[in-house]
């Protein structure tokens, strides 16, 4: 019937969401076909989902029962990440860095999401290798390495903790990019930015995708990718 955009409320950055979306506390609170609605992610357990469109985190793809599924990635979300990308796009040779304090409660699903994203940016990659802490460790640490080939390479370090953090870094060809979510501004080069850690509901409509076999093949294998490495 209607469009449902399910996300985590305070990360959603409403003053620059430009379109009419009704905020519900329930699914059955959906009652017009031509509307969009936003609901708590964390108030989705049990819900009937089948006859709406739904918009929901990457991480919530085995989660939901429904056949107009999309799926969107927090990363390529949130604005400092486009930023980067609009700066890296023309030449991709260099480094980057990115470091993450995530919700202890998250999985690794946040990791295949993230890698996905990057793909968009610099690729296919060509080898990637993963160091983790054994699963009874906390905090529990994934470190990841990526060889895109052709002179680029991405090293991603994850903490699961009850923070949220992250710090970006591009180390490029004449070009450095830097990026730390705890900063009052937090980009250099200096430049706007919203919420350091939240995105906007456009943002998540124009960015999703459709649930079909493709998208699942693909976060399918780079879930075997990261399953295959090494634990410290």
């Amino acid at each position: 019937m209607g469009k449902v955009v399910l996300a985590n409320l305070k990360k959603v950055d409403f003053q620059t969401t430009k379109s009419n979306i009704k905020l519900v506390e329930s699914i059955d609170q959906v009652t017009e076909h031509d509307k969009t609605y936003l609901m708590d992610v964390n108030r989705v357990a049990n819900a009937n989902l089948e006859k709406h469109t739904i918009y929901a985190p990457s991480t919530f793809i085995n989660k939901l029962q429904t056949d107009r599924l999309n799926l969107y990635f927090d990363l390529e979300n949130y604005p400092f990440f486009q930023q980067a990308k609009e700066m890296i796009k023309n030449n991709t040779k260099g480094v980057f860095r990115l470091r993450r304090l995530v919700d202890e409660k998250e999985n690794e699903l946040l990791i295949v999401s993230d890698l996905y994203v990057l793909c968009s940016v610099f690729g296919e990659p060509e080898d990637i290798y993963v160091k983790h802490t054994k699963k009874d460790v906390t905090p529990n640490h994934v470190i990841i390495t990526v060889n895109y080939g052709a002179g680029t390479m991405a090293h991603l370090d994850y903490t699961f903790t009850s923070e949220e953090f992250i710090e970006l870094e591009w180390s490029g060809v004449q070009k450095i990019i830097e990026f730390n979510s705890k900063d009052t501004n937090p980009f250099e080069p200096k430049a706007y930015t919203s919420m350091s850690l939240a995105y906007n509901l456009d943002s998540i409509i124009h960015r999703s995708y459709e649930v079909n076999k493709d998208l699942v093949e693909k976060l399918e294998q780079i879930k075997r990718a990261i399953n295959g490495g090494d634990k410290l």
